[in-house]
């Protein structure tokens, strides 16, 4: 992979980014959101190296750090996602000093640089939809679960206009949660990012 690494740390308010290419550091900090994680990508992209010579190592963390690191992986580069917590034992161990809360992008670099860690393989897209299918049908589900015990309570309680309410809640979840079913056997059964 040659000795070009970058880190990425996406912390609540701040998207950072740090490249370091033959001991020369560059980098750059944008707003923690779609446009600035999209800033990020062009700015690593602006840099006199070939991105595809470039380890980047993204901190594991919420939504937008996944979604830079399946940004950066579909674009074909070589990404490793990385616990923050081997990251805090690898600075620690180097005398390294890390913020609280954050690490710090050049932090995340040199541990990539120091450590190599092992290629990310991201799910398919057919794989991602696939998983986000059954997150929101877990979540309907307890949703529906919930919506019961408050048709319970109700039914204890005699409020029967209350009752009425979160028993047509139900009727949706219940018709929701059958069309996110249908979707899921469909595309589990067309699925073409396995093999047979």
């Amino acid at each position: 992979m040659g000795n070009a690494v970058a880190g990425v740390e996406v912390g609540k308010r701040r998207l950072d980014g740090a490249l370091l290419v033959d001991g020369k550091w560059k980098t750059r900090s944008l707003d923690a959101t779609h446009d600035g994680q999209d800033e990020l990508i062009e700015w690593f992209r602006k840099q006199k190296t070939a991105l595809e010579a470039v380890h980047f190592c993204v901190v594991q963390g919420d939504f937008l750090a996944h979604s830079t690191a399946l940004v950066l992986y579909d674009a074909g580069l070589h990404v490793s996602y990385v616990a923050a917590d081997d990251i805090r034992a690898f600075a620690h161990a180097e005398g390294l000093t890390v913020r609280s809360g954050r690490l710090g992008a050049d932090v995340v670099a040199r541990y990539c640089a120091a450590r190599r860690p092992e290629s990310w393989a991201a799910p398919s897209p057919q794989q991602r939809t696939i998983d986000e299918i059954r997150q929101r049908l877990a979540d309907l589900e307890a949703m529906r679960d919930t919506e019961m015990a408050r048709a319970e309570e109700a039914r204890a309680r005699g409020v029967t206009a209350r009752l009425e309410d979160i028993l047509a809640h139900v009727a949706w979840l219940d018709n929701s949660i059958a069309e996110f079913r249908q979707s899921l056997a469909e595309l589990i059964e067309l699925r073409t990012d396995v093999p047979a």
